[in-house]
């Protein structure tokens, strides 16, 4: 009988270790913070009830199939980067929008880091910049994005309104500065996902490293052009706002 109890007691023990083994195995790193496997349920589900992001690597946002492998990587809401602002006055500005949607996400997240008084900021105009949760392959500096202070929600949503060129210039020139300011020198690479392709649904421009492909970029989903100054933005912004 002691030798029947001391089998199911080690066979009960090797079980747990099992189970905690394969939860160790799961861990990934997001923003400095290491979540675990149901950690990464729970944020599933959080986003399965904005509607806004499903399974990691996976958008909700468009009618496109199959395409988990062109779309972006989904934006913890945890994380909290170091913020570049750049503000700008314009004769043709954007109309500023509150947000106005959902809470303990990713759009909520970038409303924080623009200072959008949807979220209790203060901020009326302008651009600011913030380093990419994740590195690119091939790039020495990490990428970094780009946001409007005011909620844009896509690229399309960003075309239907006025001042689009400007918005992009602005948002083109700050990308710029800031990756160069970080270290890296030489041409940058500049891309804007589709509005079917995106994970958080606040329009916003990638910088890092030309020769490097990064969540999808350059590629279908994406429009992408290289700086090689900021005389090139403008140029970039008129052909992104058609």
């Amino acid at each position: 009988m002691s030798c029947l109890k001391l089998f199911l007691v080690s066979g009960l023990v090797a079980a747990v270790l099992l189970l905690t083994i394969d939860d160790l195995e799961q861990t990934v790193r997001l923003g400095g913070r290491f979540v675990t496997r149901r950690t990464r349920r729970l944020a599933e589900s959080r986003g399965n009830e904005t509607g806004k992001m499903g399974p990691m690597g996976q958008s909700h946002g468009g009618n496109v199939s199959n395409v988990s492998n062109a779309t972006e990587s989904p934006w913890p809401e945890d994380y909290f980067p170091e913020i570049f602002a750049t503000d700008f006055k314009t004769r043709n500005a954007l109309p500023f929008v509150h947000y106005n949607g959902c809470r303990h996400c990713a759009e909520h997240a970038f409303c924080n880091y623009a200072s959008n008084p949807g979220c209790g900021g203060s901020a009326a105009n302008g651009v600011v910049t913030f380093r990419n949760i994740r590195h690119a392959r091939g790039c020495r500096v990490k990428p970094v994005l780009s946001i409007p202070r005011s909620y844009i929600r896509d690229l399309d949503d960003l075309r239907s309104k006025p001042g689009t060129y400007n918005m992009l210039k602005s948002m083109l020139h700050s990308g710029f500065s800031t990756y160069r300011s970080h270290g890296h020198s030489g041409p940058v690479q500049q891309c804007i996902h589709q509005s079917w392709a995106v994970s958080v649904h606040w329009v916003h421009l990638h910088s890092f490293c030309t020769g490097a492909r990064f969540d999808g970029m350059p590629g279908g989903s994406s429009l992408c052009a290289t700086m090689d100054s900021h005389d090139d933005a403008g140029r970039i912004a008129r052909s992104w706002s058609r």
